[in-house]
C-alpha cells in the first residue's frame, strides 16, 4: 500500500481532506492529539467526519493522545491499493 499524508491542524470536522475521488482509498488511520480536556464525543465526531468524505468500505484506525497543550491535532494517513 502506498500513502498519502495530509496534516490537520485544528479541523475538527473532518474538512481536512479534499479530494475527487473517495473511492480510491482503502484504509486510514487518524491520530488525534489535544488536550486532557478532550471528550471522546470530540474524538468520535473527528472520525467521524473523515468517515463521511470516504466510502464505506475504508478500514478506519485511530488513536487519542492527551497533551498539556491546548491545542488540537488530527494527523490523517489515507491508503491506497498499491498496482
Amino acid at each position: 500500500m502506498t500513502a498519502r499524508h495530509i496534516d490537520a491542524t485544528d479541523k475538527t470536522d473532518g474538512s481536512m481532506i479534499r479530494t475527487s475521488r473517495p473511492t480510491r482509498f482503502t484504509g486510514a488511520i487518524i491520530a488525534i492529539e489535544g488536550p486532557k480536556s478532550l471528550q471522546l464525543s470530540d474524538a468520535t465526531a473527528i472520525v467521524g467526519g473523515v468517515q463521511k468524505r470516504l466510502t464505506d468500505k475504508v478500514e478506519i484506525i485511530w488513536g487519542l493522545n492527551f497533551t498539556d497543550e491546548d491545542v488540537l491535532r488530527a494527523t490523517v494517513l489515507l491508503a491506497t491499493p498499491r498496482k
